[in-house]
């Protein structure tokens, strides 16, 4: 499986790489959430994997709306991942289209098993 994951904090995008990997995925990363989606509509990535609040001034929240709104990205699923546990934050990410959104310090084995059911509904 090809994922995408976009996460401005360098250790947070290392270790949801090393451990998408040892699984077997595929991960390309990114710290901003324009050059990921420019490269989403390179790649087509089977699965989106992005923070809520990135630095860059492009939120994972543009991302998502970016996404949804392409016809060639809409239909990949979107895990939002934020330290944000407030239930207005995570409602607008539901509501722009994050198909789950799973709060930080993220349960890995939480996150495997949501990737897997995104995946194979």
């Amino acid at each position: 499986m090809n994922v995408l994951v976009v996460e401005d904090d360098r250790a947070g995008r290392e270790l949801l790489g090393m451990v998408l990997e040892s699984r077997g995925h595929r991960v390309d990363s990114y710290a901003n959430g324009q050059g990921a989606l420019l490269a989403a509509r390179v790649s087509h990535p089977d699965i989106l994997i992005a923070d809520l609040m990135l630095s860059s001034g492009y939120t994972g929240l543009d991302l998502v709306i970016a996404f949804r709104a392409d016809d060639g990205l809409k239909s990949i699923p979107i895990l939002v991942l934020t330290g944000m546990s407030r239930s207005a934050e995570l409602r607008l990410a539901r509501e722009s289209g994050a198909d789950v959104c799973l709060t930080k310090p993220v349960d890995i084995p939480q996150l495997l098993s949501t990737i897997e059911a995104l995946i194979n509904p």
